[in-house]
């Protein structure tokens, strides 16, 4: 890696006071567009009959900087979706959760200045413990830490797709990303993508869940959930709501048991914060319009 590169990426992370990546001496000049820089928020968005956004409310919004709500929400109030029906056809108001993913980049040939978007949004709905009308949680453990990895100094975050059978255990899983915090060969890289990876899989296939018995899905064959699985040495600052997070990140992969055409192939898992189950919406909104129409 070049020292004009090292410059401008700490550039970057200065400019935000953001976390810096730790770069190896083997690490790749290749890899260096896909270091990020982001910020994950929630909250809660009133979607009217004709598409139109009425209402938007940031959670915890006096941990966010006033420049960064007056963004999300002038951003977010400009949003047109397709019109939700319910079963006789008829388009209906919706009141939707939503997970934002902030992004933040240095402008090309400006390294003192960063350029903001809304880098995409997922309206999964997270579920609550001992809902009847939906999945939930019944036995699990989480992903032991590889000892490896704690060693090499390797942190990371892992998105899983899991499907659930109605016998409540798992019957398909897949690592659709795996963002690191660290930076080194590209081969070195895909190793520790898939050592992670590896271990949030061996836990979750032990996973039980309790299926819905009232309600909507109750009926389903099947249910598709996000998990995303946070592996750092400091937990506290991992969670904490609207800081930054810089890392490397990696290759999406397709999940070859959903549908290639299927809209929950387009899930935004990168928006959700880890520690929660978030079932994919098959009825959830659909949003027509840019994410970000700038500043």
């Amino acid at each position: 890696m070049t020292r004009d590169f090292l410059t401008r990426a700490f550039a970057l992370l200065i400019a935000l006071g953001l976390p810096m990546v730790a770069v190896g001496a083997d690490s790749d000049e290749a890899l260096r567009g896909q270091i990020e820089s982001s910020m994950r928020l929630t909250g809660t968005i009133d979607i009217e009959a004709d598409g139109s956004v009425s209402a938007f409310t940031l959670d915890q919004s006096d941990k966010v900087s006033a420049a960064l709500t007056d963004y999300v929400h002038r951003n977010v109030s400009s949003w047109h979706f397709e019109p939700v029906v319910d079963d006789g056809g008829k388009a209906v108001r919706l009141r939707t959760p939503v997970h934002l993913r902030l992004l933040a980049t240095s402008v090309k040939g400006e390294d003192d200045n960063v350029e903001l978007s809304i880098a995409s949004a997922d309206f999964s709905q997270e579920s609550a413990p001992k809902d009847p009308t939906t999945l939930h949680f019944d036995r699990m453990q989480a992903p032991k830490y590889p000892f490896d990895a704690v060693r090499s100094g390797v942190s990371g975050d892992v998105t899983m797709l899991v499907e659930v059978g109605r016998d409540g255990r798992v019957k398909n899983l897949h690592a659709r990303q795996v963002n690191l915090r660290v930076q080194k060969s590209a081969r070195i890289m895909t190793k520790w993508r898939a050592r992670l990876a590896a271990a949030s899989e061996h836990a979750i296939r032990e996973w039980t869940f309790k299926i819905p018995t009232e309600g909507p899905q109750a009926d389903r064959e099947s249910w598709h959930i996000v998990v995303p699985i946070s592996f750092s040495f400091d937990r506290s600052a991992a969670k904490r709501y609207g800081q930054w997070d810089t890392y490397v990140a990696g290759p999406v992969q397709p999940t070859p048991w959903l549908d290639k055409d299927d809209a929950k192939q387009k899930v935004s898992a990168d928006a959700l914060a880890d520690g929660g189950l978030y079932l994919l919406r098959e009825d959830g909104p659909r949003l027509l319009s840019s994410l970000d129409k700038g500043p």
